[in-house]
């Protein structure tokens, strides 16, 4: 299995270790990539579960320095990294302990950061730090813009959309969730300051 999630690997590590996986970054480290774009220099952010993944922290630096994106890594080693405040729910029992770390994270540098890892880039991009997942240089000729961060609900359809492709691509599996494209539903409109506030509760849109 090739995981694109650290944390996702240490799980199935730890819960299915028969399972044999590598990090994608492993993979991409490893095949003809193109070069000779031009990468703004970025600083190099690792997500937590890379602590105890000394790999992948190595795959995602080889990977990037073969692409020619140039970057500071934001922690001298894997035993440097720090949880950006997504981990553990800390913004759901401690939202001012949640708010201090990330505010601390996004001071270390002045760059735009790189993670490996969607709850980071999330996390920080909800914050106005500018940052991009490294899969973004792959998508777009120059990284492409740096997007906002998308909220709570749209990151549950977008869960829900992808496990009703996976549904629909292989039969027999699990029956497809209820999505909020479902048809004779009135759109429903959430002013983008509501919708901050919804998130900073944790709320996410009613579609019932």
């Amino acid at each position: 299995m090739i995981f694109g999630c650290a944390n996702c690997h240490k799980y199935f590590q730890r819960y299915l270790p028969q399972l044999r996986g590598q990090s994608l970054y492993h993979m991409l480290r490893q095949i003809p990539v193109r070069m000779g774009k031009k990468y703004e220099p970025v600083a190099l952010v690792d997500p937590c579960a890379a602590r105890e993944a000394p790999q992948w922290y190595d795959d995602a630096r080889a990977f990037l320095q073969r692409l020619g994106q140039p970057f500071q890594p934001l922690y001298p080693t894997a035993q440097d990294i720090v949880c950006c405040s997504f981990g553990g729910d800390i913004r759901v029992a401690a939202p001012a302990l949640a708010k201090e770390m990330l505010e601390e994270r996004i001071q270390r540098s002045t760059l735009p950061y790189l993670t490996y890892c969607t709850n980071c880039r999330d996390i920080y991009a909800a914050a106005g730090k500018e940052s991009r997942h490294v899969l973004d240089l792959l998508s777009e000729a120059d990284g492409g813009p740096y997007k906002a961060a998308p909220s709570l609900t749209v990151r549950r359809r977008n869960r829900e959309r992808l496990k009703a492709e996976l549904c629909r691509r292989f039969p027999g599996a699990a029956g497809a969730p209820e999505t909020a494209l479902a048809k004779n539903r009135l759109p429903l409109y959430i002013s983008p300051e509501l919708l901050r506030r919804m998130d900073q509760l944790l709320l996410t849109e009613d579609w019932s």
